[in-house]
């Protein structure tokens, strides 16, 4: 007996509980909330976005590669069979 009822009892507040938070979620007050919320994120975006300074690009022809060190950096293309069939 006892035990039922604390079934019911647990049964009652889990579903009263789950009920008021969908109540309050679809009411309208925090759907308004909600809305300004969103609206004023925006507008500080907005407004940072306009306060963030503009950096022209200054990194034009600023690496130079000289042609003799990139053919003297050529690694020669090894092939992994053909260093097998040599040690056969």
């Amino acid at each position: 007996m006892f035990l039922k009822l604390r079934q019911i009892f647990y049964f009652i507040i889990f579903t009263s509980f789950f009920l008021l938070i969908i109540f309050y979620y679809f009411s309208s007050e925090n759907k308004i909330k909600i809305n300004k919320n969103r609206t004023n994120n925006y507008e500080s975006i907005e407004k940072n976005l306009n306060m963030v300074p503009y950096l022209e690009n200054n990194t034009d022809n600023i690496i130079e590669y000289p042609v003799s060190d990139i053919k003297k950096n050529k690694i020669k293309k090894r092939y992994f069979w053909d260093l097998l069939k040599k040690n056969d």
